[in-house]
């Protein structure tokens, strides 16, 4: 048994300056941010109950659980976006986008932070990618 090699990637619009496309990931996080803070159940967030909670648990984490999971989640990506992330690589994407990647290998868990929090975010629906707004 081998290790995979998975990779988690999510799209931003680069601007003509980079003010301009700090700017643009600036308001793409904001708008991430009060996607999550205006959930009031789990069904409005995409595919988060399908991927992240137990079938047939009786009880799981509550909303509020949820919301700081995405909150922290939220974080990650923001440092990968706006500072230095170790895990992180923001590469040329093509025209007028730039494609934030991380990841790594895998014997069976998550390579990296990152790489579930982008993976979480976007099952979550909460986060667009540029390469499918």
């Amino acid at each position: 048994m081998g290790a995979d090699m998975l990779i988690a990637s999510l799209a931003i619009r680069k601007g003509k300056t980079a003010r301009q496309t700090r700017r643009n990931i600036k308001t793409q996080l904001a708008a991430a941010d009060r996607r999550i803070n205006a959930a009031r159940s789990v069904d409005e967030l995409g595919h988060y109950r399908e991927y992240y909670l137990p079938e047939h648990a009786s009880s799981g984490p509550s909303m509020a659980d949820i919301k700081k999971i995405l909150l922290d989640d939220l974080a990650e990506v923001r440092s990968a976006l706006l500072g230095y992330h170790r895990e992180a690589e923001l590469i040329d994407g093509g025209p007028g986008i730039h494609i934030l990647v991380s990841g790594g290998l895998s014997w069976g868990d998550d390579p990296c932070r990152l790489y579930t929090a982008i993976n979480r975010l976007q099952t979550a629906a909460v986060i667009k990618d540029a390469r499918y707004a």
